[in-house]
């Protein structure tokens, strides 16, 4: 067996079919056939049902599948690893919206300093999509916030950081609210998927409450804007806040039987080996993090 029969399962799995998946890699749809028969009888395992003309992926299919996608990411990471050498080495961050807005501006200074040649490609997702591509193998690794999702994931805390209630100055609202009170206000939330979302979802999940925000959306911006023009009360990461109370923008509402401190984590999966370049930058990326959070604090108690 080879990468070759590999790659011809994935695609076909992809594609949802042999005609699509022989379209796809510009071979005739007969070869398509032979290597993913090729594959069932030499290992002595059905990987598709073919019902109604369509192929199914059994159980030992999509366990197979996932085998697959892990040995060609590796052979892809052995691919960048055997050209590191190369003019522009390739660079691949994930990042959460909170942390590419407050401090992603940062870390391309300090990478394309140090590291010109560089080829830096980012991705600015959710928690879970930044998850989801890493096990993929389209990311080297990435910075997020909240509880990571998946076991092949490991995280390693940065930082820490503090979710806040806030609403417009005129807003009516006390200012203080219990957890259960404030699953009955007019929410403006991130999306579901999002770090931000699952903090506010585990919070009420605890108390086995639930919420029907009036908004969700994956700018954190739209929902400030919404929040100052008094539609409800956001729940948001207290960096990107930082500032308008003063300006009259916003107040913050004290969540009394709540901790909402949330980890900043750099994530990697388990079994990914970076090239050197990739674990400078990397370094370099967590140095930059952490003076960050450390400015920062200053900033905030005045020294």
């Amino acid at each position: 067996m080879t990468l070759r029969h590999l790659k011809i399962f994935v695609e076909v799995c992809e594609k949802g079919g042999v005609t699509r998946a022989a379209e796809s890699l510009h071979i005739v749809q007969p070869v398509v056939s032979t290597a993913v028969s090729e594959l069932e009888k030499y290992y002595g395992v059905r990987l598709f049902d073919r019902i109604n003309r369509r192929l199914v992926l059994t159980c030992e299919g999509k366990l197979l599948l996932l085998k697959a996608k892990e040995v060609l990411t590796a052979f892809g990471d052995f691919e960048r690893l055997a050209g590191e050498g190369s003019e522009r080495p390739v660079v691949r961050i994930g990042s959460s919206l909170t942390i590419a807005k407050e401090k992603l501006p940062r870390i391309i200074t300090e990478v394309r300093g140090s590291f010109p040649t560089a080829d830096l490609r980012i991705d600015v997702n959710t928690t879970l999509g930044v998850e989801k591509k890493l096990i993929s193998g389209d990311l080297d690794f990435g910075f997020v916030e909240g509880k990571i999702t998946f076991p092949e994931i490991k995280p390693t805390p940065i930082c820490s950081d503090r979710l806040v209630a806030v609403c417009a100055v005129s807003y009516d609202c006390p200012d203080s609210l219990s957890v259960s009170e404030l699953a009955s206000e007019r929410l403006l939330l991130r999306e579901t998927g999002s770090a931000s979302r699952d903090s506010v979802d585990r919070l009420f999940a605890a108390s086995k409450l639930t919420c029907d925000p009036v908004m969700t959306s994956v700018s954190n911006s739209a929902l400030i804007s919404a929040c100052a023009a008094g539609f409800g009360i956001a729940v948001l990461p207290e960096d990107l806040l930082r500032g308008m109370e003063s300006e009259n923008f916003l107040r913050e509402i004290k969540i009394k039987d709540a901790d909402l401190t949330r980890e900043s984590c750099l994530i990697i999966h388990r079994n990914k080996r970076l090239s050197q370049v990739q674990r400078s930058v990397c370094a370099l990326c967590l140095s930059a993090l952490r003076e960050e959070k450390i400015r920062n604090d200053s900033c905030d108690n005045g020294s």
